[in-house]
């Protein structure tokens, strides 16, 4: 049996890289990584942390643009984003009985080839605006 690989598109590697960077990221500022792409239908949570001092439960949202792009990554993380980052985080809540955390939404921005991290804490809240 001759087994077939296709060739992962570039844009695909890239942003596995800097959700890797993101995670090392965390991790060496005092984050201890609880989930990583937790799916919740088809809404998708890239990281979720908890800060290991505080307790602060993290929804982090990863982007990954190559540097000399238009836009910062931040952009991206429109309204249904975060609609759906919310929603996704509310089931992750409920599932892991993390009724007494406080949560943050945060977004860490990777600028390729260096996968250099910018960590954007409180980035949008949990209400609907």
């Amino acid at each position: 049996m001759i087994k077939i690989f296709k060739k992962q598109p570039q844009h695909l590697k890239i942003g596995q890289r800097g959700e890797r960077a993101a995670r090392r990221y965390l991790r060496r500022h005092g984050y201890r990584i609880l989930s990583k792409n937790y799916t919740y239908g088809k809404c998708e949570l890239d990281i979720v942390a908890e800060h290991r001092k505080t307790g602060i439960l993290v929804f982090a949202e990863v982007k990954t643009r190559t540097k000399g792009q238009l836009t910062l990554p931040r952009e991206a993380v429109n309204f249904q984003k975060r609609e759906n980052i919310r929603k996704a985080a509310r089931q992750y809540v409920r599932a892991h009985k993390f009724f007494d955390k406080c949560i943050r939404y945060d977004i860490l921005e990777v600028i390729a080839p260096e996968f250099a991290v910018t960590h954007i804490e409180n980035a949008f809240n949990g209400e609907k605006r």
